[in-house]
């Protein structure tokens, strides 16, 4: 006895108790548009089912009606059953969540057509700021970006915390996601809540190909977080030796990294092995970070000037230019009276660990 069979004969059954006249079908079809069953529904829609009935019961699908769950599922040929006899297109769940946000997740291109076609909304936002074209990007499903962009889909869409639809892709691709969204508009230094951007995440997954990428499109190397962090210290941390060249090649800061013993380990290792890596500024500073005392009198000026240049840069910050300047006057055991217009104190860090919470 197959699926429908079952529910005929549980039909004829309660329609024989008047009180309960199959008190269960919401319920049903809630279930057959979730596994696919068309006849199902359309059988139980015929029997009063109603198409909009949430569901109370399942703790993630929480307020999901039928049609949300048969696009969650990628089951194109219920949910237009469901469309026909009128189900609502823009329907949210219980935290927001809409029928095109669960298709854009499973990736079915065929009923993100259908779904847009009928009327649904390709912007609209849950209760984290989360859009279909997000959930496209985030799973990788690059003809539904597509389609979605096509339609009018805001590539300059962010999430809650200031997360861009560029971060996502960034995290693991593919690379034309990434091109797309950057061919559209997207802002490659666009930064979150704590200050990250796109670089900086690619930099952290190892992402090299799209580090190159969003380099080439402008991304500053030597942009911060408001915790001081770049792109080149979550390299290192995270240990992509390809990424860190990268970085360093293209004149990203490396004073910053150098509060951490491993990222020292790092880049004075590339330094020995590959000095081509590093421009003379790099070598400059890097010297009055380790051996000031092997910089000679004559080479202030020169020093001062490439200080200047890389705060200008963004390299170093003025505390840092500061700190080596410092350094170089420890060195030679003398006291230079320092400008207070040529380099001033910033204001306090914010505490790190404080503040800054994991970013989905």
């Amino acid at each position: 006895m197959d699926w429908n069979e079952k529910i005929k004969l549980k039909i004829n059954s309660e329609m024989k108790k008047p009180k309960k006249r199959f008190g269960r079908k919401n319920e049903e079809l809630l279930e057959a548009a979730k596994n696919g069953r068309t006849e199902t529904v359309e059988l139980l829609i015929q029997h009063g089912a109603d198409v909009n009935v949430r569901d109370k019961n399942v703790k993630h699908e929480k307020g999901w009606t039928p049609l949300m769950k048969a696009s969650r599922y990628g089951h194109t040929e219920t949910a237009k059953l469901l469309i026909e006899n009128g189900a609502d297109i823009n329907a949210t769940g219980e935290n927001g969540q809409t029928a095109l946000m669960n298709v854009a997740i499973n990736g079915c291109t065929k009923l993100v057509e259908l779904l847009i076609k009928k009327g649904a909304e390709v912007d609209a936002k849950n209760k984290l700021g989360e859009t279909a074209l997000l959930w496209a990007t985030r799973n990788g499903h690059t003809n539904i970006v597509k389609l979605l962009i096509k339609k009018g889909a805001d590539v300059h869409a962010k999430k809650y915390n200031g997360m861009t639809i560029l971060m996502k892709a960034t995290r693991k691709g593919p690379m034309e996601i990434v091109e797309l969204l950057i061919r559209k508009g997207a802002n490659v230094n666009a930064k979150n809540k704590f200050g990250d951007t796109a670089l900086m995440i690619a930099s952290s997954n190892g992402n090299i190909k799209i580090a190159k990428l969003l380099i080439k499109k402008g991304a500053n190397v030597n942009a911060r977080d408001y915790f001081g962090g770049t792109a080149l210290m979550e390299a290192v941390r995270d240990g992509h030796t390809e990424t860190v060249e990268l970085l360093i090649k293209t004149g990203a800061g490396i004073i910053c990294a150098y509060g951490n013993e491993k990222a020292r380990e790092t880049i004075n290792k590339m330094k020995r092995e590959k000095p081509e890596l590093f421009s003379k500024e790099q070598k400059l500073i890097l010297d009055l970070y380790s051996n000031p005392g092997n910089i000679s009198k004559d080479r202030r000026g020169e020093v001062i000037e490439v200080l200047r240049e890389s705060q200008k840069k963004g390299s170093i910050s003025k505390t840092e230019a500061l700190e080596l300047f410092r350094n170089l006057q420890r060195a030679r055991n003398k006291n230079i009276d320092i400008k207070s217009n040529e380099m001033r104190k910033p204001r306090e860090k914010l505490d790190k660990n404080k503040v800054k919470k994991v970013i989905q």
